[in-house]
């Protein structure tokens, strides 16, 4: 079931501030591109002087065909700033700008009038401040500027004082909302792992064949894309999962040569198909002359269970005979359950319904010791006409401990111990053996001895414990009285609790 992620959002006291990620071509303080690709570009002197601003383009640098882009990776965020100065040079002749911002394709046109003559040549120019804000999640981020001009000499643009700035994610947090940028903090203790297939590896065709990668915009490497994958190609990609109870992807849809803005698909997980109607803004020439081109962000949350996952990709329709169409930056999260719980409803420890072999639901959490141990070996007994000082003899690995009260320690795998009990008058002697304390359906065993007044009697009992796991030290407590013995295992889950492997009780006749 696809449902909207609302995971422990905690209203924001203030209003968060703005992060500036990055800045371009600021306070004449440029060198040449700064790293931004170019196409189109009359010549390559690509920082000119206007009014005694430097700015990125310029007359006869920026005009008919040129398009300038960048391919962003941003730290997790949940919405983004875009500001710029950007200058109409020239006379523009109700022509447009489009800024395209992922999915997004912002516009404004311009006339002739607008402006004074401030770069040396005859026409009007106007600076004409930008900010755009947008909601966004996505790693990436794609800027591209490009005109719809048409003359040569007489119209040109360009731009300076770029920024991008973001509304972050709490630290060290993989996602966030529109609501609030706390809702995973790291003092929250949500465990999410963060799988990305940004590549073809992994990625099939429906006849089992692997997927191919075309390139966009001289450095954008899609899966599929033009040439690759047409309006009934579907990609596949499974994926081997933690426990987990939710999921969340994200991944760019990159539509291209389309011939209309309302185009669909199928998503389908794990058989169950959900429509995707994509109801693009705008669209512009990105990965071939065709000006019918548009990016589509999709992110999605839903309920998930199983240890595996399939995805399946196949438009329904894109419009046009010819079209064709790609992903980019497919992100998958998973949010797991807690450790030690392989089947779980939610965050909480208690909405652990199954927990991992060796542990067991108590308080309605998974639990065990750190180290279980198990009774390999157990045997019993009668030792007639002989007698000990006290009511107990406690004997680890052939060493005598005469105070049978009090802590120990061992770290050996297998631990051998006997204990002899001296039977009082006609009374009777109880035992209870627990073989794995922690084991799911863990055995106990019970027996009572009768003695015998006529007969000085000792039981005589021969245990041996197995480790589960070779780790560190174990640490045992021994409790007797002279009616009682009692041997448990010390172990921690938030609070000191105690196993029991071992109880004789003497009761009286």
């Amino acid at each position: 079931m696809i449902i909207q992620l609302f995971i422990l959002q905690v209203a924001k006291a203030q209003i968060q501030e703005w992060d500036n990620y990055y800045n371009a071509f600021v306070n004449n303080n440029m060198s040449e591109s700064e790293s931004w690709l170019i196409i189109g570009a009359f010549n390559q002197n690509y920082i000119k002087d206007c009014s005694g601003q430097n700015i990125f383009g310029g007359y006869t640098t920026f005009g008919v065909g040129t398009a300038v882009y960048q391919l962003f990776y941003l730290p997790p965020h949940y919405q983004i700033r875009i500001k710029l100065n950007f200058w109409k040079l020239g006379c523009w002749e109700n022509e447009r700008l489009y800024i395209i911002i992922d999915e997004l394709v912002w516009q404004q046109q311009f006339t002739c009038s607008q402006g004074t003559s401030q770069c040396g040549y005859s026409f009007n120019d106007l600076q004409f401040p930008i900010e755009i804000i947008t909601p966004h999640k996505s790693e990436t981020l794609v800027i591209l500027l490009k005109a719809s001009l048409d003359g040569i000499s007489d119209e040109s643009w360009g731009f300076n004082n770029f920024y991008i700035d973001i509304l972050k994610c709490a630290p060290d947090c993989l996602l966030c909302n529109e609501n609030s940028s706390d809702i995973c903090k790291p003092g929250m203790d949500i465990p999410i792992e963060w799988i990305s297939k940004i590549n073809v590896e992994g990625w099939l065709l429906k006849n089992a064949l692997p997927a191919q990668s075309t390139t966009c915009l001289d450095k954008i490497s899609l899966i599929g894309g033009y040439q690759i994958l047409r309006n009934s190609d579907l990609l596949i990609t499974k994926i081997i999962l933690d426990p987990h109870y939710l999921l969340k992807f994200q991944v760019k849809i990159w539509l291209i040569d389309i011939q209309g803005l309302a185009n669909s698909f199928n998503i389908a997980i794990d058989g169950i198909k959900y429509a995707l109607n994509i109801n693009s803004v705008g669209s512009i020439s990105l990965c071939t002359l065709s000006p019918q081109e548009s990016i589509q962000n999709i992110d999605w949350n839903f309920t998930h269970q199983n240890p595996e996952i399939e995805f399946q990709f196949i438009p329904t329709s894109l419009v046009g005979s010819n079209s064709f169409w790609a992903l980019f930056n497919f992100n998958l999260f998973i949010f797991k359950c807690h450790s030690n719980c392989i089947k779980c409803l939610g965050i909480l420890k208690t909405d652990c319904q199954i927990c991992a072999e060796e542990w067991i639901k108590e308080d309605g959490e998974c639990n065990r010791i750190q180290n279980p141990l198990k009774i390999t070996k157990a045997q019993t007994q009668y030792i007639f006409n002989q007698s000990i000082s006290i009511p107990f003899l406690f004997k680890l690995q052939q060493i005598e401990f005469p105070n049978n009260s009090g802590y120990f320690k061992r770290d050996e795998n297998k631990i051998e111990f006997e204990v002899k009990v001296q039977c009082v008058n006609n009374g009777y002697i109880k035992t209870v053996m627990q073989f794995c304390h922690s084991c799911k359906g863990y055995n106990v065993y019970s027996q009572t001895f009768q003695c015998d007044a006529s007969k000085q009697t000792i039981i005589y009992f021969q245990i041996q414990l197995e480790k589960l796991n070779i780790t560190s030290k174990e640490e045992y407590l021994i409790t007797t009285n002279n009616t009682y013995f009692l041997m448990e295992q010390v172990y921690y889950n938030r609070v000191i609790r105690y196993g029991k492997i071992l109880e004789i009780s003497l009761l009286n006749e």
